[in-house]
């Protein structure tokens, strides 16, 4: 190593490195951070717009057995096409029940006036979570 005016400078360009490698893995793990935080969020947007078209879903089909079960009851005895749509709205709350309760009820009910009677609460369940899933921002808790 060269000595100038008897400094050694094989120390002070380790050092150097030293402190370059150590920029250079503080960068890595800022990367990381941002990349794993920007995951975090892209998958919880994704979980929320699922979410929404679920909810959305159970919606369109409590308008599909309204519409089935005002058509049924004008018949006596009353038919029962209206059950095609329950049974359609059973799969749709398939981990919705404690979500939405109200909509869940109405799988419980055998007569299509037994349904209507749940079905503006049923409604305004979902529109009232979708406002809430509509409000919140992301890294919010949901409660």
């Amino acid at each position: 190593m060269a000595h100038h005016a008897g400094i050694s400078w094989g120390p002070v360009i380790a050092n150097g490195a030293a402190c370059v490698a150590a920029g250079a893995a503080l960068a890595a793990l800022v990367f990381a951070w941002l990349t794993v935080r920007e995951a975090r969020a892209a998958r919880t947007e994704a979980e929320r717009d699922q979410l929404r078209h679920r909810l959305e879903r159970v919606s369109d089909l409590l308008d599909r057995v309204a519409a089935l079960a005002r058509m049924d009851i004008r018949y006596q005895p009353p038919h029962d096409s209206w059950l095609s749509g329950r049974n359609l709205l059973r799969h749709a709350l398939v981990g919705l029940h404690r979500r939405l309760p109200r909509c869940a009820a109405i799988l419980a009910k055998d007569e299509p006036d037994q349904a209507l009677a749940l079905m503006n609460d049923a409604l305004a369940e979902v529109e009232a979570e979708l406002a809430r899933l509509e409000a919140k921002r992301p890294g919010e808790s949901t409660t």
